[in-house]
């Protein structure tokens, strides 16, 4: 058995005064053990969402209403979203079997306490070692992520680091436990592109030394392509496509993959060339069209079709799935809803 997680028809709402937002709308992603997984779309097309899901760290105003995340530990399947958040029991996969990179490190990380307390925190909370233990280990894992001089660092607060550094020191943290799964939340979007090359090198170097999976939130085609061994392309918290990162660049298959690539420069474009950009915006997730969400800003909609019904995602070759009307003709009759 290759799978490592499987999230299955995910569905979560935010309940808000202005109304229920719709956030995840049956989101469906296979990780298997050992690859990195990427995760791309738009900014609001649910993906940090799904992946907080995993670990169940919501807002509290948000709601799992339906589908399943399930996670194969030690012979045995675990549906994460049926634990209680706040329970011992989902407290035993967090950091320890599941771990997290978020967003920005300088607003993740404590600014009143050092770099190593709160290291050292996330290794007390899940293991047996001693305080000066955890110490050590803190300082092995600063020296694994490249940080010079750890023993020093270890002792210093975050407005003391720089921006690659305290990413470094996030993974750090994130890898203490040994954890089967990284997920990685926009690990590279706050540093120049010297680091973020770095930081790619690193996450790489260490699933390949500590034999785990990444799932890798971007919505930077070009880390997807250096890093990613299978995308999943979502919009408007469903799973529009995916397939191996080979497959994907080469053959996209959904006008909204398509559109997504054509939008990145490339080696060969002209000084002068515009990029070409995606008509229209993200529709309001209070507010979802009826039919396939994308239809607004695709260019090959259907009128009568596409404004109808919502494709399921469909396996349309080997490993490569997409939801789209052009490809198959099982639909959904409700619209997604």
């Amino acid at each position: 058995m290759k799978n490592l997680l499987e999230i299955k028809d995910l569905k979560i709402n935010f309940n808000t005064e202005e109304g229920i937002v719709r956030a995840v709308r049956g989101a469906s992603i296979r990780i298997d053990k050992n690859i990195i997984h990427g995760l791309v779309g738009e900014s609001g097309c649910g993906k940090s969402v799904t992946a907080r899901s995993v670990l169940n760290i919501l807002a509290a105003n948000a709601e799992i209403i339906g589908g399943e995340t399930l996670y194969h530990h030690q012979g045995e399947i675990v549906d994460l979203s049926k634990l209680h958040p706040d329970g011992k029991e989902v407290r035993k996969f967090r950091w320890r079997d599941i771990s997290m990179i978020f967003q920005e490190p300088m607003t993740s990380f404590s600014p009143v306490h050092t770099i190593g307390n709160q290291i050292m925190e996330a290794i007390l909370l899940h293991s047996d070692l001693s305080q000066v233990a955890a110490r050590t280990h803190a300082i092995n894992m600063l020296e694994r992520v490249g940080i010079p001089d750890p023993a020093k660092r270890i002792d210093e607060y975050p407005h003391q680091l720089s921006g690659g550094m305290r990413q470094r020191a996030m993974i750090a943290m994130a890898l203490s436990g040994n954890p089967k799964l990284l997920i990685a939340d926009e690990p590279t979007t706050a540093l120049d592109v010297t680091i973020q090359a770095q930081i790619i090198d690193l996450m790489k170097q260490m699933k390949d030394e500590l034999g785990m999976s990444i799932m890798i939130i971007t919505h930077d085609m070009g880390v997807i392509a250096e890093m990613a061994d299978y995308v999943s392309v979502m919009y408007l918290g469903k799973v529009v496509e995916s397939a191996p990162v080979v497959e994907l660049f080469y053959n996209p298959l959904h006008p909204y993959t398509k559109a997504l690539l054509k939008s990145i420069p490339t080696i060969n474009s002209k000084r002068e060339e515009k990029l070409t950009a995606i008509a229209g915006t993200v529709p309001d997730a209070y507010c979802i069209p009826d039919g396939c969400a994308f239809y607004p800003r695709c260019s090959q909609y259907k009128p009568g079709v596409c404004d109808r019904s919502e494709p399921n995602l469909t396996e349309i070759a080997t490993d490569h799935q997409v939801a789209c009307i052009m490809y198959h003709g099982e639909v959904e009759t409700d619209g997604g809803k």
